[in-house]
């Protein structure tokens, strides 16, 4: 009876001693397959070998001490130690390898670098999360398919929508950008140059008190057809507008202000960039020369668009040169119709009434040029550009000041 008392002790202490061992190496093999998964696959499969064949070695290490004790005593043991849950054991099935890590990132990596694969640009990101340590698979229940299953087709197909996204997005941005680059400041109402040229003859005659009212009238009726043309925009016209102003003696003054208002507004309707100018006493006293001058300048002006001429001391110009002007201020032959002439002159006398402002004008010429040119000569000039003559008297200085300053 002792003896079957210390064998039965003894297959107790061995039963434990079992348990213990068996359970103990679970967890050391375990853990050690927790800690190796961390290196290669091939690694991890050579330690994970070789984990199982050193338990094995050590359960047959250990089986011969008691197991055929226990065997024989207890025949049912091995099935109720089999479906006893282990102390150290997981309550969920076993675990599958951990899938290998990326190595670690050197310390003098930069981190903007696109070679790491930890960053991930949105377009390009896969379909599914991809695995980590604690959870190497997502279970097909919760997301529909294991990690796996994104194939590279379904991430181009990812990258072709965001890069149509894109393309729509810089579509529509060029678009809005072309309308704003489009979009014009509207031009300023046009000026009604007929209504704004008669109320600056209002204030010419408002202004310069001293003059005869035949100075603003026939100024306006010279001009007026020019004006229309340009407005309709349609070569009708048979000849320019010419204007000759002569001025009195002490009158040159008030003639330029009254000149110069009204030759800077012809500028504005007219769009021209700048007044044709030519000054008769610094022209080449030469005929030839002098001559070949005036023709260039004239030409010149008025193929650059200009509208607008104005030739000041016509009585000190030559007449070979002045004969030039004929060709200019023909009736049917003009060469430009829709400009506008403006000869200025000054007179000897210091008083001319109005009905002698013609003849006054013409007789003066003709003693300028007449030697020169010739009767025939001198009459046909006269009667291109002596149509519209006016005469210019002197003018208050306060007058002159506050206005042409």
């Amino acid at each position: 009876m002792p003896r079957k008392r210390k064998d039965r002790s003894l297959v107790d202490s061995s039963l434990e001693s079992d348990d213990l061992n068996g359970s103990y190496r679970s967890y050391r093999a375990e853990r050690s397959e927790d800690d190796e998964s961390l290196n290669s696959e091939s690694e991890d499969d050579k330690h994970h070998v070789s984990s199982e064949s050193l338990d094995q070695s050590t359960d047959s290490k250990d089986v011969p001490i008691a197991g055929r004790t226990r065997n024989r005593l207890y025949p049912n043991l091995e099935d109720h130690i089999s479906s006893r849950p282990s102390i150290h054991s997981d309550a969920s099935p076993t675990r599958s390898p951990r899938p290998k890590r990326s190595p670690r990132r050197a310390a003098n990596s930069p981190r903007g670098d696109l070679s790491d694969h930890s960053f991930t640009s949105v377009c390009s990101s896969p379909k599914y999360p991809q695995s980590s340590p604690i959870y190497p698979k997502l279970d097909r229940s919760v997301i529909g398919e294991s990690v796996e299953d994104a194939t590279p087709e379904n991430d181009e197909s990812g990258s072709y929508v965001c890069l149509f996204i894109v393309a729509v997005l810089v579509f529509v941005a060029a678009i809005y950008f072309s309308g704003l680059m489009s979009r014009e400041i509207p031009p300023p109402e046009p000026i009604n140059i007929l209504a704004d040229f008669d109320s600056l003859m209002h204030n010419l005659k408002s202004t310069f008190k001293s003059q005869d009212r035949r100075l603003f009238v026939s100024t306006s009726s010279a001009i007026k057809p020019v004006l229309k043309s340009w407005v309709e925009k349609r070569e009708t016209l048979k000849s320019p507008a010419v204007v000759m102003i002569a001025a009195v003696s002490g009158a040159m003054e008030a003639t330029e202000c009254f000149s110069n208002r009204i030759l800077s507004s012809l500028q504005k309707y007219s769009n021209s960039t700048s007044i044709v100018e030519i000054h008769s006493s610094r022209l080449p006293k030469n005929p030839d020369q002098a001559k070949l001058e005036v023709d260039d300048k004239l030409r010149d002006g008025f193929s650059k668009g200009n509208k607008v001429a104005e030739i000041t001391n016509l009585d000190l110009m030559p007449a070979s040169a002045g004969l030039m002007l004929h060709a200019f201020c023909d009736n049917e032959n003009a060469p430009y119709k829709d400009v506008v002439y403006f000869f200025i002159l000054q007179l000897d006398s210091t008083y001319i009434s109005v009905s002698d402002w013609d003849g006054a004008v013409e007789r003066f010429l003709i003693k300028r040029w007449e030697k020169e040119l010739g009767t025939d000569e001198m009459h046909a000039l006269l009667s291109r550009i002596a149509n519209s003559v006016v005469v210019v008297s002197p003018e208050n200085n306060d007058v002159l000041k506050a206005h042409c300053p």
